[in-house]
């Protein structure tokens, strides 16, 4: 399905046309998809609608739409120094992307990883006394972490919190995380062990019916220090 991306500054064509949105095609998403179920084929993408996306604007010339395409481009104008330095790295060694590097805040919360099993973990929430359920497939890859670390210095102030082992970004327990908080109902035989944050619904005959799992999405590394669980209000 073909996206559409509406720009934060509108630009001119050559015929003097305002432009303020350009398709995104399918093939050009962040870092492709990835596989949710093997069973069933489904897969899914890093964008949600409202992230900030990075990146260069066509305009085909047999039916005049305009298009993202990938950037050599690595930063934002507002997240780097200059101009002229960012554009002197990027061309030469930055491989052209469609760049995510502001994730939505709609349905994005923060915590810690509590524990990590063979393909999945539970994260503590930093807003209510939960666990979330996330599998390890929906850590965010390396490419888009860097991207997230020059484009957001106020989070990560220069520092890069994420470590890659065997081709995969490293998690551990007591890391720091942001994420897309999600709610998924599960019947009762596929409910299994996991899920956490979870509360069953009963039917009107006293049974359970179907559960209620939170699930975190599109995990994020954080900095030490990020994530707070109390914010002082008052002090004497």
């Amino acid at each position: 399905v073909m996206g559409k991306i509406r720009l934060d500054t509108p630009i001119i064509d050559t015929d003097g046309n305002k432009v303020t949105d350009v398709e995104l095609h399918p093939d050009m998403y962040p870092c492709g998809t990835f596989a949710i179920s093997r069973a069933s084929g489904e897969v899914g993408i890093w964008i949600r609608p409202g992230d900030t996306l990075l990146f260069d604007v066509i305009q085909i010339i047999a039916d005049g739409t305009n298009r993202a395409v990938p950037t050599k481009h690595s930063q934002c104008m507002s997240s780097s120094q200059s101009e002229e330095a960012t554009s002197a790295v990027d061309t030469k060694s930055t491989k052209a992307l469609i760049r995510l590097v502001k994730p939505s805040l709609c349905g994005r919360t923060e915590g810690v990883i509590r524990s990590i099993r063979d393909n999945y973990g539970f994260i503590h929430s930093a807003e209510r006394n939960v666990d979330v359920y996330f599998p390890l497939f929906e850590v965010l890859p390396n490419e888009i972490h860097s991207d997230l670390v020059k484009n957001n210095p106020d989070v990560y102030n220069g520092s890069d919190p994420v470590q890659v082992k065997s081709g995969r970004v490293h998690v551990e327990v007591g890391m720091e995380v942001s994420f897309d908080l999600s709610l998924q109902l599960l019947s009762n035989q596929g409910a299994g062990g996991r899920g956490g944050g979870r509360s069953t619904r009963q039917n009107n005959f006293g049974g359970a019916q179907e559960k209620e799992g939170l699930r975190g999405r599109r995990v994020q590394i954080l900095p030490k220090g990020t994530v707070r669980d109390k914010f002082v209000i008052a002090s004497q």
